[in-house]
């Protein structure tokens, strides 16, 4: 094992806090769920992982400067890899910092793996609200990952630590934070945090599901509802409010109005990396008064003096 002191770079009578400090600095440098596929990047962190463990026990530190030769049992799997960083708050960092790409529609689920053979990628789902889905939103997923025994290397079918299976099974939540303007059915790649096989880091594919919303419906980046509206507003046009997913704006009711009218809001919709915001689409509908109060009545009965089927070809 090289010098603990050597390989944080820090004095042999530097205190709990430099030490922790120290290693706090390495770890988020070399971190294997931000350098994927970086081998190099993994053995310093796991160089790191192992001097601070040591340095952070005072039995076994006092031990090693007395110059005697220490053993850190480290199990180098995904578990242990990430543990070391995420064991004490003062080390965590957020998964928000993981490279998160919005992967286009025709982009296949997850790589196939070889006849006999674990992927690499591994798959999750996710259900957001419809207005998570247009703001993004931090999610925590829990995500079941496989990685070749590290005590036998997955070739031992007598090993008692993988029950012959070969492979490491952890259970680890993580946070993603799932990028603005995403769709049902959208599909999202988080670098660095799927299966470790054979050296090779797989990917964690995230499939989107958006809940309906109650006044709202969506197409790519167009927002549609329907707006209710009195028969004098149809008719005499009228100035009314109705809700956006930017919150409520004034339109004008044209005079003349019929029921089933689209009118567009544009740049209303949803916002997009790409291009210009989506448009925001309305459609109003008459609602018809209640005949039993009795002004209403009264105006009903006047109303139906007028024929609005005069010129259609009704004679017999």
């Amino acid at each position: 094992m090289q010098d603990p002191y050597r390989m944080l770079g820090i004095a042999a009578d530097a205190n709990a806090l430099t030490v922790r400090r120290a290693y706090q600095k390495l770890a988020r440098r070399w971190h294997p769920a931000l350098r994927a596929h970086d081998h190099a990047a993994e053995a310093n962190f796991q160089a790191a992982a192992q001097a601070y463990a040591l340095l952070s026990d005072p039995e076994q530190r006092q031990r090693w400067d007395a110059g005697r030769r220490v053993t850190v049992v480290t199990r180098r799997s995904v578990r242990a890899r990430r543990r070391a960083m995420l064991s004490t708050p003062e080390l965590a960092f957020s998964f928000e910092e993981l490279v998160v790409e919005l992967l286009p529609e025709e982009a296949s689920a997850a790589a196939e793996p070889v006849a006999g053979e674990t992927a690499v990628d591994i798959s999750s789902e996710v259900a957001l609200g419809f207005a998570e889905a247009i703001e993004g939103v931090v999610v925590s997923l829990s995500v079941q990952r496989e990685s070749l025994c590290r005590t036998c290397g997955g070739g031992d079918e007598g090993c008692s630590e993988c029950a012959g299976r070969g492979l490491e099974v952890d259970l680890e939540r993580v946070r993603v934070r799932i990028p603005p303007g995403v769709g049902d059915g959208s599909r999202v790649r988080v670098r660095g945090q799927g299966n470790l096989i054979n050296s090779r880091q797989g990917d964690l594919l995230v499939t989107i599901r958006v809940r309906p919303h109650e006044h709202y419906s969506r197409q790519g980046s167009n927002i549609y509802s329907e707006i209710p509206i009195t028969v004098a507003e149809a008719a005499l046009g009228a100035a009314i409010r109705i809700p956006t997913i930017g919150g409520p704006v004034t339109v004008q009711v044209p005079p003349g109005t019929r029921s089933g009218q689209r009118f567009r809001l544009a740049g209303r919709g949803v916002s997009r990396a790409d291009g210009p915001p989506g448009d925001h689409y309305y459609q109003v509908e008459i609602v018809p008064p209640i005949a039993s109060r009795g002004d209403n009545r009264r105006l009903l009965s006047e109303l139906r003096q007028e024929d609005p089927r005069r010129g259609l070809p009704l004679e017999d």
